[in-house]
């Protein structure tokens, strides 16, 4: 339904899209489907990728746990085994393309990765710091 028009049939099909707000102010969109006459698809999530204005998304299966950095995510996995196997100090658009996590958050786990000590940011370039 769209502005004044009413509907007066009972839909085949209907898509909902809901922004879930995490506890660090990032956004997950789900995709419901339902259907009448056919089964119904399990949820979806739409991630966006290529920055903040990009129209390029891609659908997803739904994960209801919600990842954080100490249940050990797979974006924080992802970053730290890239930086620990490159060994040399990496601009931030090769993690991006190495991992394929969208730029945006991309920018929050390094901060996130930053701040509790795990990796270091010299002149633009990230490293996992070594033990000596």
């Amino acid at each position: 339904m769209r502005g004044s028009i009413s509907m007066f049939a009972e839909a085949d099909a209907v898509m909902s899209i809901y922004a879930e707000v995490r506890s660090d102010d990032t956004r997950r969109f789900k995709l419901v489907t339902e259907t009448r006459h056919s089964e119904q698809p399990e949820p979806l999530e739409l991630v966006r990728y290529g920055g903040e204005n990009a129209w390029l998304w891609q659908a997803i299966a739904w994960q209801d746990s919600r990842k954080s950095r100490a249940s050990g995510s797979d974006d924080f996995e992802k970053i730290l085994n890239f930086l620990a196997k490159n060994d040399r100090p990496t601009q931030k658009k090769a993690i991006e393309t190495y991992t394929h996590i969208p730029h945006a958050t991309l920018d929050r786990r390094l901060e996130m990765l930053e701040k509790d000590g795990s990796i270091l940011k010299l002149n633009g370039l990230y490293l996992v710091p070594k033990n000596d």
